[in-house]
């Protein structure tokens, strides 16, 4: 898949999701009731909501990416250690056992990613503010 036809997906999955759930899919923090007459707000919501998606999205595409790489250095090192020592090859279900190998080898190592990142944002606690205040409409 080209670059284009990746970019035109990321822009416009978050957009139909939206067309097909509507507000709620987007504002999850914010109850029916808040947005009554209250259009600001609405869009502010709205716009926050579409940014979060959109953040899922590229978070899946940067997993993939990583997975993928992972899943061809896993198995070019498997398969060469098959070609120093032959006699592992011998046997039946190569194929499925080598997959088997690479699929655990990779799941393992984006288990590690998200890990790292996830102990790369804990000095992050310490320095945002405890409270976000949602938009106020203008009086």
């Amino acid at each position: 898949m080209n670059r284009f036809l990746q970019t035109v997906i990321l822009i416009a999955l978050p957009v139909f999701l939206f067309a097909q759930e509507g507000v709620p899919l987007f504002t999850p923090d914010f109850p029916p009731q808040e947005f009554t007459g209250r259009r600001e707000k609405i869009y502010a919501a709205i716009g926050d909501g579409f940014f979060k998606v959109l953040g899922i999205f590229r978070a899946g595409g940067v997993l993939d990416a990583i997975a993928q790489g992972r899943r061809h250095f896993h198995s070019t090192v498997l398969v060469d250690r098959l070609g120093e020592q032959p006699w592992l090859a011998d046997g039946p279900q190569l194929g499925a056992r080598l997959h088997a190998q690479v699929q655990a080898l990779t799941s393992a190592d984006l288990y590690w990613v998200v890990a790292l990142v996830a102990l790369a944002f804990i000095p992050l606690i310490a320095w945002m503010p405890t409270r976000i205040h949602p938009p106020r409409a203008v009086a």
